[in-house]
């Protein structure tokens, strides 16, 4: 019978191999630490970053920031493909040609996020979408500017199967 669990620590020594544990054995897990676990992506279906502090008479539940976000690092490459079971960015630097991002591969949930961090090699490069990624509020860049970071960030939403893009930043 699959359960569903609770793994406070997650991102702890202990706490991880429970998660890891808890789903070889087909549960659902939700982990909830400070932290991301240092040595090792986590195998929870959800992570939490939180911190539960005494505020008083009351226990209270405050979202931390995400201090070390899980990064994949590519130097250029034609096609990007995001694995969203992996990583929670995309960063690709040195940009040497045109590139098409892909859907992500893996499984996604309602929310997770997603940020790509896109350089180039000192000449503007054209960028094709997926049409996985629905633009709302903002315009899906099409081409990086030579030299200058580009930041696109995308959450996604389970229900119309789409990665919403809702921020694109570049370097001034």
């Amino acid at each position: 019978m699959t359960k569903k669990c609770l793994v406070l620590g997650a991102g702890g020594f202990i706490g991880g191999h429970l998660v890891t544990r808890l789903k070889s054995m087909g549960h659902w897990v939700r982990g909830v630490d400070l932290k991301y676990h240092e040595h090792k992506k986590t195998d929870a279906d959800e992570f939490i970053i939180e911190d539960s502090s005494d505020s008083g008479n009351k226990k209270s539940i405050k979202r931390k920031n995400i201090v070390r976000p899980i990064v994949n690092s590519t130097t250029t490459t034609a096609t990007l493909t995001p694995n969203i079971d992996e990583y929670e960015q995309e960063d690709v630097t040195d940009l040497a040609s045109a590139m098409t991002i892909a859907a992500p591969t893996g499984t996604p949930s309602t929310g997770m996020r997603l940020i790509f961090r896109i350089t180039d090699d000192g000449t503007a490069r054209a960028l094709t979408w997926n049409v996985i990624y629905r633009a709302i509020g903002v315009t899906t860049p099409s081409t990086t500017t030579a030299n200058k970071i580009l930041y696109v960030g995308c959450i996604y939403d389970e229900a119309g199967s789409k990665w919403d893009v809702v921020a694109v930043k570049e370097e001034a």
